[in-house]
């Protein structure tokens, strides 16, 4: 028998490998370590070669569903892995631009801006303005949250003109609309011009007015009324805000935006226990806990406990 199918044999009965390659003489040891990698490589291919595009594109909507962020990355790098493996580029951007969004919204920012920069060149030669906007958004959004204000805002600024050269209305108008929410977020972080934030707010509201089905992209509706009741809470303007507040979980009730409601519902918490409405404020933050938890977000679930804990 010769070491190949030495190795293969062990891989086979699934022995334990380290034991058995500690059994044999010094310089064979090593070729077959060596060759185990080699096979192991080699059947890693076979086994991602053997997915269709239609296939991976089905493994990315799963992992765009997934909430578990450990799961979701795994099914989104096997996408890439698959793609990689039989020369479908648009499939390895999805799978690292996935990894990126996914690690952006678990708010692991620095994973999240190491694999939009990994997708850099893939999605620049395939040159879609959709693509390269969220590309730009989640480099932006890594930057703003990292604290690179002026880089975030450059950053988002540049992905507008990309964005406007998205051929279909509808996801145009979606693109742009995440992007001024984005601004606006760029700047309440960075405590900057509130007008400013104001104006952000209103442009994304536009742009989910101009969509024709605005059920394909809830988020766009919900977001911008929500940042609004923000911008209200931070000039202290409760009733306003409240206004706003309240008028975005109609727009989340009515689109079926659980995450988003469970946001603003802890907000209006927030709300509440500035205006002494205390009952008001705990039976706001025990919706979001129930939201949020139901769709594991878990950062904004554990500002909703620690908002319950104060009332």
């Amino acid at each position: 028998m010769n070491l190949i199918e030495c190795c293969l044999k062990l891989l086979i009965r699934g022995k334990d490998l380290s034991r058995a390659l500690l059994s044999l003489p010094g310089p064979k040891k090593y070729l077959c370590s060596g060759l185990i990698i080699i096979l192991l490589a080699l059947a890693g291919s076979r086994c991602y070669a053997q997915y269709t595009k239609k296939q991976i594109d089905s493994l990315f909507n799963i992992a765009n569903w997934e909430n578990d962020l450990d799961l979701g990355v795994k099914k989104a790098l096997t996408a890439y892995h698959a793609s990689k493996a039989i020369g479908y580029q648009e499939g390895e951007m999805k799978g690292l631009l996935t990894c990126a969004i996914k690690y952006s919204n678990a708010k692991h920012f620095e994973d999240g801006f190491r694999y939009a920069v990994e997708a850099d060149s893939i999605t620049e030669a395939l040159g879609e303005p959709r693509y390269i906007s969220i590309l730009l958004i989640i480099k932006g959004n890594c930057y703003s949250n990292l604290g690179f204000y002026k880089d975030g805002e450059e950053t988002l600024l540049g992905a507008v003109a990309v964005a406007e050269s998205i051929k279909d209305p509808d996801r145009r108008h979606e693109r742009l609309g995440f992007l001024y929410t984005a601004l606006g977020h760029n700047i309440e972080l960075s405590k900057g011009d509130m007008k400013k934030f104001s104006f952000y707010s209103q442009k994304a509201y536009s742009e989910y007015q101009m969509i024709k089905e605005p059920k394909k992209f809830p988020y766009v509706a919900t977001i911008p009324v929500c940042n609004y009741g923000e911008y209200f809470m931070t000039l202290k303007q409760y009733d306003s805000a409240e206004f706003y507040f309240k008028k975005a979980i109609k727009l989340c009730k009515a689109n079926e935006d659980d995450i988003t409601m469970g946001f603003t519902c802890s907000l209006l918490g927030n709300l509440y226990y500035e205006k002494k409405n205390y009952q008001a404020s705990k039976i706001n933050y025990k919706e979001a806990i129930r939201l949020l938890a139901a769709a594991k977000v878990g950062n904004d679930l554990k500002e909703a406990y620690v908002g319950l804990s104060k009332v």
